[in-house]
């Protein structure tokens, strides 16, 4: 079933191979065998019974045989050989009331029965048909939809097949391997090494490849697979040995979503969606028959376990298909989350109601058990299932803002968010994944006819739209464009599937633009208008996103200026002032001027060249590095004994951008500052590093620190320091902004102040 990749890149578009119609129809015929065997070729014994211990678990028709007795043989079959030959059965061919001996053993005394085969009864057919039997049927269906509707037929697609293939083929064989019909016993033990390789290169593989792995491994992995197979069929292998299959083939998946977790950021909701349907498809049921064997409850409960494996195969699928379920994609949401909430609620009262009936023992217990179960699932419904919903939406399928409350959410979100980073950031990673929108880009008009891309999300720059597109796009805005293999007509940005004006006072000021969209790219007529009033929402936000980044724009200009005339005016201080001090004493008689003028000479000196280092340190012509050690000197002299001043900065001679290197320095001269003017501190770290890829640096005083709250935004973070007049962590802040830095400001009364600014000279607003 796994053609080899150099196969597929030759033969992309060959019709389905005839090889995985005749696996996939191979592994049906097996399923129905077996099938057609649990209900009709295996007798209606009237009891159930566990092979592998030949304990009774429960009796069906009559009381002769009880719970626990222990079955020795079985007409001339000892159950000790039916259990050490796999391919011995038992009572195959009987007919009902046939008398069959059976050895049983009980409480220590063992005797012979006489056992009248009862034939068909309804209490037998039920506990057979709430068996394990039926899901292999669904994961053969999961498998063939793969086969017909998944594309591309590359590698992964062959193992999604194969992983709900031989999963089916293991299902299938499971429900009547305690009878050994058909081999049944040795197909799930040689199915279940089949397991490790499939399963592992699934995942290694699936959703996105982890890199790749020389094919000569595994191709070994497949052979080793293959000869421990061959051995469980020729029965080489310790009896329970195949579970050791099973924990591998586990353990390793397990171990590869683990990797793709962390190696693969992006592919992180893939990955956690396929964790949580394997540990919902494998916990329950596992909890289920521990209880099972535990309390002795009945087998249809314990069937109820079974209900979680359907998440397995739909975890996948769901993964692999989102873009192609129909026009149901929020309603299979809301459906998933029903599912899931009913599963775990029945699951609590599997698990209750027996733990319950087992404590209690009173005269009418049932109907007092029975309210109790229906009061309390009637108050988790009306209580639990909407805090259930948010967090599978928001954890499981990742829709960030709920659709009833987007426009409200987005309203109130984007009076924080006043520069265009944070409004972009707003869009791509919370609005439109809320709306499953996975291709769009938002355009600005700067002038009429020609627009400029503020962002692109799954989109090339080649399939921006140009001046002419933008034009045909605005005259189909609101509407929802057909694809034009539906059309057959031409159209410009074919990617596009709802184009959006942003107006601004009856004029157009931007476009929004949206195209790939889960399940099915399809934007109902229904829901245009939502995004509409979105677009209206954005187009304000975007006019006041603009107004304040041309403001910025201005103060980073004042800032540029006053930069330059402090630097204008250190220079004249240095080469006139300075030299017209030392030209005053220059030649005169020592006798001319009284000690205190020389005192008072020196002191004017020394207070000229501090301001002189203020305006702009010298050190900084040499890099950041020296500066700060400068700055540290500069505090500690100035602060005296009072404050202790230390430098843990590994030596660096790199040098940035002059700008970036100012205002770095700006932000640590205002750290420093506060520090000694405020903060009654006795020591002050400056520790961090500066290197090619980024700077990131540290002020923390052990000071008496201050109130302050952290509102999210820039804007609001500006509003706030100036309204609780720290202005001069405001001006740090909107230094650190003006080159892309990251800023933040830890303190907290008695506990100090901590400042920390990383930088890195890729950033995009210093570009």
């Amino acid at each position: 079933m796994l053609m080899p990749e150099w196969y597929m890149a030759k033969h992309p578009t060959r019709p389905y191979p005839l090889i995985e119609q005749i696996m996939a129809l191979l592994v049906l015929a097996v399923i129905l065998l077996y099938t057609y065997g649990l209900f009709v070729r295996l007798p209606y014994l009237g009891f159930e019974w566990d092979s592998a211990t030949g304990r009774v678990r429960r009796p069906f028709v009559t009381a002769e045989l009880q719970a626990a007795d222990q079955i020795l043989q079985i007409g001339p079959v000892a159950v000790a050989d039916f259990q050490a030959d796999l391919r011995r059965t038992v009572l195959e061919n009987v007919q009902p009331g046939e008398i069959i001996p059976f050895v049983v053993q009980r409480d220590g005394q063992t005797f012979t029965l006489q056992w009248v085969i009862p034939g068909f009864n309804r209490a037998e057919f039920y506990d057979r048909l709430f068996t394990q039997g039926w899901l292999a049927l669904l994961f053969w269906a999961s498998g063939q939809t793969t086969l017909l509707l998944l594309r591309p037929r590359d590698t992964r697609w062959h193992l999604l097949m194969a992983f709900n293939f031989v999963t089916a083929l293991w299902l299938g064989a499971s429900a009547v391997s305690r009878w050994h019909l058909w081999d049944s016993a040795l197909v799930l033990r040689a199915v279940m090494w089949l397991w490790i390789p499939i399963y592992w290169h699934l995942h290694w593989v699936f959703p996105k490849p982890l890199g790749r792995m020389p094919t000569l491994a595994w191709r070994l992995i497949y052979l080793a697979a293959l000869a421990l197979a061959g051995a469980e069929w020729l029965q080489l292998t310790p009896k329970s040995f195949y579970a050791l299959g099973f924990l591998l083939a586990l353990v390793g998946t397990l171990g590869l979503l683990l990797a793709h977790s962390v190696r693969q950021p992006d592919q992180r909701r893939n990955t956690g969606l396929l964790f949580t349907a394997g540990v919902l498809a494998l916990v329950p049921p596992a909890l289920l028959s521990l209880i099972y064997v535990l309390l002795n409850i009945s087998s249809r409960v314990a069937a109820f376990a079974f209900l979680f494996f359907p998440i397995l195969p739909l975890g996948y699928f769901y993964a692999a298909y989102r873009r192609q379920l129909g026009g149901l994609e929020l309603r299979a949401n809301r459906l998933i989350s029903v599912y899931l909430f009913l599963l775990l609620l029945s699951l609590l009262f599997a698990i209750l109601v027996p733990a319950v009936d087992a404590a209690l023992a009173f005269p009418g217990e049932g109907p007092i058990i029975a309210f109790g179960v229906a009061t309390l699932a009637v108050i988790l419904a009306l209580f639990g299932f909407a805090p259930f919903q948010n967090f599978i939406e928001h954890r499981l399928l990742h829709i960030s803002l709920p659709p009833a409350r987007l426009i409200e959410t987005y309203t109130a979100r984007i009076t924080t968010s006043l520069d265009l980073p944070s409004l972009i950031r707003l869009l791509t990673h919370e609005v439109l994944p809320s709306l499953l929108v996975r291709q769009s880009a938002l355009l600005h008009f700067e002038t009429p006819g020609r627009a400029a891309a503020l962002y692109q999300s799954g989109v090339d720059d080649k399939d921006l739209p140009t001046e002419r597109d933008s034009s045909a796009l605005l005259a189909e805005a609101g509407r929802y464009r057909l694809p034009s293999a539906t059309t057959g007509e031409p159209q410009p940005c074919p990617w596009v599937r709802l184009a959006l004006p942003l107006r601004l006072g009856g004029q157009p000021i931007g476009l929004w633009l949206l195209g790939r969209r889960d399940p099915d790219d399809f934007y109902s007529q229904e829901e245009i208008p939502l995004f509409q009033t979105l677009a209206n929402q954005t187009a304000m936000a975007l006019n006041n996103t603009l107004q304040t980044e041309r403001l910025r724009a201005l103060y980073r200009a004042n800032i540029d200026q006053a930069e330059a005339e402090r630097t204008h005016l250190a220079r004249e201080l240095h080469d006139d002032v300075l030299n017209r001090l030392a030209a005053l004493t220059m030649g005169a008689d020592s006798n001319a001027f009284s000690p205190k003028f020389y005192e008072e000479h020196a002191a004017i000196i020394a207070r000229i060249r501090q301001t002189i280092g203020g305006l702009r340190p010298a050190s900084l012509d040499l890099g950041l590095r020296p500066a700060l050690e400068q700055l540290a000197d500069t505090v500690a002299d100035r602060a005296g004994d009072s404050l202790k001043v230390r430098v843990d900065l590994p030596p660096s001679d790199v040098r940035y951008d002059p700008r970036a290197e100012q205002h770095l320095f700006r932000v640590a001269q205002e750290a420093c500052e506060n520090v000694r003017l405020h903060a009654r501190a006795h020591t002050l770290c400056i520790q961090g590093w500066l290197d090619e890829r980024d700077v990131d640096l540290t002020f923390e005083d052990d000071g008496q620190g201050f109130a302050l709250d952290k509102p999210a935004g820039l804007s609001s973070q500006l509003a706030h320091l100036t309204g609780q007049k720290h202005f001069g962590l405001a001006g740090m802040v909107e230094r650190a902004a003006l080159i892309g830095a990251e800023l933040s400001i830890d303190a907290a009364p008695g506990r100090g102040t901590r400042v920390r600014v990383h930088w890195s000279p890729n950033s995009q607003s210093n570009q």
